[in-house]
């Protein structure tokens, strides 16, 4: 499971990255969504905009491995 939901879909950029930046410890995993759902209408710009704000935001402080190479 994940231990930050991004909620991407459903909020503007500024609240994605806060989210996301407030909610990330050692060890987390951070959930991003790939689509909007399924009879909604939107599209993927604010998850793509807050996705860079947040690798960004987290380089400096963290490794990204994938989910297989955690310990």
């Amino acid at each position: 499971m994940w231990s930050v939901n991004s909620l991407d879909w459903k909020r503007p950029v500024e609240q994605i990255v806060a989210r996301v930046l407030g909610g990330v410890r050692p060890g987390a995993i951070v959930l991003f969504h790939d689509g909007i759902p399924p009879r909604w209408s939107g599209d993927r710009k604010a998850t793509v905009e807050a996705l860079g704000e947040v690798l960004r935001g987290l380089g400096n402080r963290y490794q990204f491995v994938k989910v297989s190479e955690m310990k």
